[in-house]
């Protein structure tokens, strides 16, 4: 975990990790969940194959890093699947499925619809179907988010051995990034 402050002055803590995306999506979920409860903040925040950033307006950087700490093998699956509805992923994934499902109507049959105009419909349907949570899509759209594109498992065995002291955890206060998070 290193913490520093970009070319702004906003303070940042990046998690490098070698994992990639399909752990540290999950990961990230699971921290936001963490820091929406604890301090009732959203930051911004970016996950890749090499690790997770965050922006964040807390000073305290002390206190970001014992919330990252929170997020536990015990708690892990519950945070992923309490955040991973309201997350853009999610979104993505249930506009897919209503698409492929035939559920969003297209304006003429046989032409493709406007990408913003499917995101719209999409978005219309999703909040409609949050109030069925047996809606058959939403129930797809959680299995494939949870089974084939996040490594939930993966994520819990790696903060197992976070715990356990089998994967070292360091923290680095910077005044400039190092050259893994300086992109």
């Amino acid at each position: 975990i290193e913490s520093f402050h970009d070319e702004l002055g906003d303070p940042r803590i990046m998690i490098l990790s070698p994992f990639g995306g399909r752990v540290h999506l999950p990961w990230k979920l699971a921290i936001l969940a963490q820091i929406r409860q604890q301090l009732g903040i959203e930051p911004e925040s970016l996950h890749s194959d090499g690790g997770i950033v965050f922006r964040y307006p807390v000073e305290n950087i002390n206190h970001i890093i014992q919330i990252i700490k929170s997020v536990t093998s015990q708690n892990v699956e519950e945070l992923v699947v309490e955040e991973l509805a309201n997350s853009s992923f999610f979104g993505i994934r249930f506009r897919h499925n209503a698409n492929r499902a035939m559920l969003i109507p297209r304006p003429k049959p046989g032409r493709r619809s406007p990408l913003g105009l499917q995101r719209m419909r999409s978005r219309d349907l999703l909040e409609i179907a949050r109030k069925y949570p047996s809606f058959p899509i939403v129930i797809e759209t959680y299995r494939e988010c949870l089974q084939d594109f996040l490594a939930v498992a993966e994520l819990k065995e790696l903060l197992h051995r976070i715990e356990t002291n089998d994967v070292r955890l360091a923290i680095r206060n910077a005044t400039v990034p190092s050259p893994f998070s300086a992109s």
